[in-house]
């Protein structure tokens, strides 16, 4: 890879991006825990919803509404205990008839909401119209009394949220509130917006000068203890840390550079998520983005900005194929090295400010319309492709990217459905409908011709994937009822290697048509009958299909940018008119294993779809064909309702972009991927990376595929276990958090508030209004467990309570009213003796202990020295209470709901003795030994499990080991513990499941590795001397003998081996040739001539796939060489870079230090070997399922020609004595 300056860059665009950091010391109960666990596909947050709405005025041209925007984010979408809670945040861009976008999310969010009894509350937030409010309640059937109206200037209006919203809060995030923001202030709200979101607490300005007195009794209400300040350009005065101090507030952080923000929001997410903008009023989505998942939010680059422009200009230049290529084309070499300069500065630039990640993948989303939009402030999606990275090695440099394509106010709408995607695919009719439009595609791919970087064998098939026993007799040719019954399959993923394959490789129908509803319809408009694939089906045309109702639509087509080739009218599945062979035939649909053309002619243009298209309810659209990011037919999906459309600005290939889509579709479906990691991942298999570092040998790479992703990256497509998720309720207290919270409080006075135990006390209420100080009559209730009375002030705001408690305990007063935040204050019972003993709780059915479990029988014991006293339960819909005079007491409760149960032990003249007793879904706790198992070799797994919760020991647990050509199940005995035996049959990760009733189920992953083995000979011999030398090979697991390994010794003398290929060679066309270098080699290279007057270029890569060397002149005869090779397989590409070739010659000469070689029988060869120099003899022997295993020969200079050596039985490899 040619290596490039790195330069420092000025700023000037925004992005979002995702990786793994460190940790902080942070309050986990407001954030939760962190998301990356390090494995892949990485770990997400868990998302939970909201029934309620909010509204913001935004007007491009009145800077102050972007900060009622901002500051309704951390209101909007906050984290706490680990998950992400979210509501509807949306601006009031309704009725726009030349943009649909944001009424589409909010009929969405409607009808999600419709199903679980509608929106709760709705919060409009500036100057909107009383037009769109009206027509707002009307679509969510709200009435005013369940509506807040917070208007005023930006410190005012978050104010405002943070007392509508907070009951308390520990911190509060702060950031400068500037009329005419520069870069950094739009930096600095935007990451506070994100950073108050995480720590789920509210964000308020300020002035740059000081706080007002308005903000600090803010403060002073929240209870808050800490503050964060962002301030990117240092913009707020020292008297701001003074005023917080004297209020007693720390200021906990002071983030006052880009840096500072990175690294603050990473050690919170343990992610690098960077949300990215080009310009001023993007930074509201990405805001939006950043809070969902973590993001921190920066301009691009001004600098990158152009370099992007440059590539397009190339591609642009190109004469580009709109057909789907018939082979994958060589892009010119200046695209590549835009590409690489883009990628590298981009890494240069992220360095610089923290956010790059060593150790494994960031997520890049970048917030910004393309150079058709705007052709002044557009950003080519050429940038994405560019830094796309590679989930086989997470430590190279790269990214998973996604772009955000449209408007700030459209991505603000996308921003919200793929946020929430989890929730508004279930506005779609049909969540589970697949629409396939398949017109020009690849339906059988000769198997070992390449598709696969990183596998080998693969077959292409659209339709089937490759099933078992594929086209054969068997099935007669015709395997339709093959795929479903062998289902497509991708092991191992990770790391991929050769031989996986080709009997279960995916395809589209292949693995749709497991979970899914796939429907084939082939062209846009109503055909007549249905196709014999689907007789039920009629041929309604793909539109009429997605109209309908469906999640995804494939096109395998011819395309353009701004249209695709399909037939007008539907037959369901297209075929070539001269190859039409019948339904069920051999080889149905195509003898020749591809589908040119069966457009018919037809054409679909960007124009027809966005007229055609209703509220698409999040489907998404997946373009197999040529140039389709060079146009709109992406961005009118999203604009209608769409969560993500894919293409390609490039032309595309039938093998390798079939081949692409068969993973993606697979991974998405079957494998937890999100699509933004299902597209890195099959970008890195099949097509050629640009980051710094990157690994593009030595298997087939196709060029032509430079697919993006337009949406966000993060969204998990529609599972077919999904339903649609029941909202949580927002008048709960979300650790201070209350979303519902009333909008008046209480100033409540109790006199006395102590009391003595078992003497009858008068007990005095007042309530006041805390703003006004007027009386209120209010609701008045006193709980204990002793003590239940209530009643209502009068207009005083007075109430009175005679009570005599029998225990010493902590009672609670409650006071309600309508409008009114719920005030709970204490009365101390004071004397009493105190009660000793113990509470304890389990679930007998689980043979769990210490906890109880919902909707399933536990048991609470009481136990104590004084005999006589009566346990007690209440909560999770408990509420019992035994009586003993044996000192022991227990009682069977089945709690209704996850919870807190409150357990007591109580006697009167006695301190209540409490036990809090936790009601969880409980999870299972897996170890196993040994730690990895070797590939052929029968081995006993020994699985022991525990309840998490406890640490109960379970049994009854169906523990079953499967991957890796396993799949072996038992059960735990009393002891928690099972033994299972396998073999497993190739390397990669096999998956350990546990289930158990009660307990949600578990999984981990059990290494498996390749045997070593050991190679054992003589230790020494003199120079010059010929030698029978006999080598042993065992398996160092089992002690057993190896046959069949290859055996070579090398060094210590000269030799060389020579030898010849030929071919020819079409235009564009490749030939790979391996070559098996053995140890010791000193020197490798090859030399190319050919006839005629074709460019023909070369290049050399070693056995792990680095380019090593490359020949590309224009004059006849290329060479190229490697000192030293390292011992492996080395891959020669020879490719026409323009012309053909009727034969070609490839001179390959390898030169040794005197290697020979041989292949074991029982475990042991023997070679002849006449060391000509002293020094070390290299001895290895290698075999497929094994690690290579090595000794060495000492050679020596001798005179007497003496030699000694150890003879052993080829058996048992014990020494042998009295041998001749």
């Amino acid at each position: 890879m040619r290596e490039m300056k790195k330069e420092l860059l000025t700023v000037g665009v925004v992005l979002v991006m995702t990786t793994s950091l460190f940790a902080a010391a942070v309050d986990v109960n407001a954030i939760g825990d962190k998301e990356n666990n390090r494995s892949w596909p990485p770990s997400h947050y868990d998302v939970a919803f909201l029934p309620r709405v909010n509204v913001v005025h935004l007007d491009d041209s009145n800077f102050s509404t972007q900060y009622h925007f901002l500051a309704g984010i951390p209101m909007s979408v906050f984290h706490y205990s680990g998950t992400v809670y979210q509501s509807l945040l949306i601006s009031d861009d309704i009725d726009n008839p030349a943009d649909k976008t944001t009424d589409y999310m909010v009929d969405d969010w409607a009808a999600y909401l419709d199903d679980w009894g509608g929106a709760q509350h709705i919060n409009f937030i500036g100057e909107i119209s009383d037009t769109k409010k009206n027509e707002i309640l009307s679509t969510y059937n709200v009435s005013w009394e369940q509506v807040s109206n917070i208007t005023g200037d930006p410190v005012s209006v978050a104010n405002q949220i943070a007392l509508h919203d907070w009951k308390s809060s520990d911190t509060v995030v702060i950031a400068p509130y500037v009329t005419a923001p520069s870069e950094g202030d739009i930096e600095s709200i935007s990451n506070a917006a994100v950073i108050a979101s995480l720590y789920n607490a509210p964000l308020l300005f300020t002035h740059t000068s000081s706080l007002s007195s308005e903000t600090l009794n803010v403060i002073d209400k929240l209870n808050a203890v800490s503050a964060i300040l962002v301030e990117v350009n240092d913009s707020m005065d020292a008297a701001i840390n003074s005023q917080l101090q004297s209020a007693g507030v720390s200021v906990s952080d002071d983030l006052t550079s880009e840096t500072m923000v990175v690294s603050k929001i990473r050690s919170v997410t343990g992610r690098s998520t960077l949300c990215a903008i080009l310009r001023n009023w993007q930074n509201l989505p990405a805001s939006l983005s950043g809070a969902r998942y973590g993001g921190y939010v920066l301009f691009l680059p001004d600098s990158i900005t152009a370099m992007a422009e440059r590539t397009k200009d190339i591609i642009e230049n190109m004469r580009l194929s709109y057909y789907k290529l018939e082979k994958p084309e060589k892009l010119p070499d200046g695209y590549k090295s835009g590409e690489e300069t883009i990628a590298q500065n981009f890494y240069n630039w992220l360095d610089t400010v923290g956010g790059n990640d060593s150790d494994d993948l960031e997520t890049v989303i970048t917030f910004s319309t393309q150079p058709y939009y705007d052709s002044t402030n557009g950003f080519s999606v050429t940038f994405d492709r560019a830094i796309s990275g590679d989930p086989s090695d997470l430590t190279n440099p790269g990214a998973v990217t996604g772009r955000m394509p449209l408007h700030y106010l459209g991505n603000i709408a996308l921003a919200n459905r793929d946020g929430m995607y989890r929730a508004t695919i279930f506005s779609n009719p049909r969540p589970y409908h697949v629409t396939l439009a398949m017109n020009a595609y690849e339906v059988w791919h000769a198997v070992g011709t390449g598709v696969d970087k990183w596998g080998e064998n693969h077959v292409v098939n659209e339709i089937f994937g490759y099933p078992y026993r594929g086209w054969c007799t068997d099935n007669g040719n015709f395997p339709w009822q093959d795929i479903h019954n062998n289902t497509p399959d991708l092991s191992p993923i990770l790391p991929p290697g050769p031989g996986d394959g080709p009997d279960c490789d995916p395809g589209q129908f292949a693995s749709f048509n497991e979970f899914y509803e796939a429907h084939f319809h082939s062209g846009a408009y109503a055909g007549s009958g249905s196709h014999p694939a689907q007789p039920s089906v009629p041929n309604i045309g793909f539109v009429s299909d997605i109209n309908a109702g469906s999640a995804f639509l494939y096109f395998s087509c011819h395309g353009g940018g701004t249209s695709i080739a399909v037939r007008d009218t539907d037959n369901g599945v297209a075929q070539d008119p001269s190859d039409m062979v019948p339904w069920g035939d051999d080889y149905w649909p195509s003898t020749d294993g591809r589908v040119y053309d069966g457009s018919g002619g037809g054409s679909y243009s960007q124009t027809d779809l966005d007229a055609d298209l209703n509220n698409v309810h999040g489907s998404m659209t997946a373009y197999n064909a040529c140039m389709m990011a060079n146009g709109k037919m992406n961005e009118v999906l999203l604009e209608h309702g769409g969560s993500a459309s894919f293409g390609s600005y490039t032309s595309v290939s039938f093998v390798g972009s079939g081949w692409w889509w068969n993973l993606f579709v697979h991974l998405i479906t079957h494998e937890n991927y999100t699509i933004g990691e299902a597209a890195t991942y099959a970008t890195a298999r099949v097509a050629e990376l640009y980051t710094p570092g990157a690994n593009n040998g030595p298997g087939n790479v196709d060029d032509t595929l430079q697919y993006v992703v337009y949406g966000d990256p993060n969204v998990h497509f529609v599972q077919p276990d999904w339903t649609s998720p029941e909202p949580l309720a927002i008048n709960v207290n979300y650790g201070g958090h209350q979303p519902d919270k009333p909008p008046h409080s209480f100033i409540v006075t109790i006199n006395p508030d102590e009391i003595p135990i078992g003497v009858t006390s008068t007990v005095q209420v007042n309530v006041k209004d805390a703003d006004t100080l007027l009386p209120l009559i209010a609701n008045v209730s006193i709980s204990g467990w002793g003590v239940s009375d209530g009643g209502q002030t009068n207009a005083g705001g007075n109430a009175s309570f005679v009570i005599t408690p029998p225990y010493g305990e902590n009672l609670t007063l409650t006071v309600e009213k309508e409008d009114y935040d719920t005030y709970e204050g204490i009365i101390t019972v004071t004397g009493g003796l105190a009660l000793s003993g113990t509470i304890t709780a389990s679930v007998p059915s689980l043979g769990v202990q210490g906890v109880l479990a919902p909707s399933i029988e536990g048991m609470i014991n009481g136990t104590s020295p004084t005999s006589s006293f009566t346990l007690a339960a209440k909560g999770c819909g408990i509420d019992m209470s035994v009586n003993t005079t044996t000192g022991s007491a227990s009682m069977m409760v089945t709690p209704a709901s996850v919870g807190t149960v409150h357990a007591a032990l109580l006697k009167g003249g006695y301190h209540v003795m409490p036990q809090d007793i936790s009601v969880l879904v409980l999870h299972l706790g897996i170890s196993y030994s040994p730690p990895s198992l070797v590939v052929n070799q029968e081995q006993t797994v020994n699985v022991t499990v525990n309840c998490t919760e406890s640490g109960t020991l379970i049994e009854g647990a169906t523990v079953t080991i499967s991957g890796c050509g396993m799949n072996e199940t038992n059960v735990t005995d009393a002891n928690g513990m099972t033994r299972l035996t396998v073999t497993p049959l190739v390397n990669g990760y096999a998956t350990i499941t546990v289930q158990r009733s009660g307990f949600a189920d578990e999984e981990t992953s059990i290494l498996v590795t390749k045997a070593n083995m050991t190679v054992e000979t003589i230790g020494e011999m003199q120079v010059n001397q010929q030698l029978p030398v006999t080598v042993y090979v065992n398996n160092s697991f089992t002690g057993e003998p190896i046959d069949n390994a290859t055996v070579s010794i090398s060094g210590c003398g000269i030799g060389i081996t020579n030898y010849v290929e030929t071919g020819s060679l079409a235009d564009g066309e490749h030939s790979y040739f391996d070559v098996i270098v053995g140890d010791g080699a000193t020197y490798l290279s090859g030399n190319l001539v050919w006839d005629g007057s074709a460019d023909i270029d070369m290049k050399l890569y070693d056995p792990n796939g680095n380019l090593v060397d490359s020949s590309t002149s224009t004059t006849p005869g290329e060479f190229v060489e490697a000192t030293n090779p390292e011992a492996g397989t080395w891959q020669i590409d020879v490719y026409s870079y323009s012309g053909s070739t009727p034969s070609f010659t490839l001179n390959i000469t390898i030169e040794y230090g005197a290697g020979v070689s041989g292949v074991t029988e029982n475990g042991s060869v023997t070679l002849v070997i006449q060391p000509t120099s002293t020094g070390t003899m290299v001895v290895t022997a290698a075999k497929i399922g094994y690690n290579n295993g090595g000794t060495t020969i000492n050679v020596v200079t001798g005179s007497t020609g003496n030699m000694e050596g150890i003879v052993t039985d080829s058996t048992t490899t014990a020494p042998l004595e009295n041998v001749t």
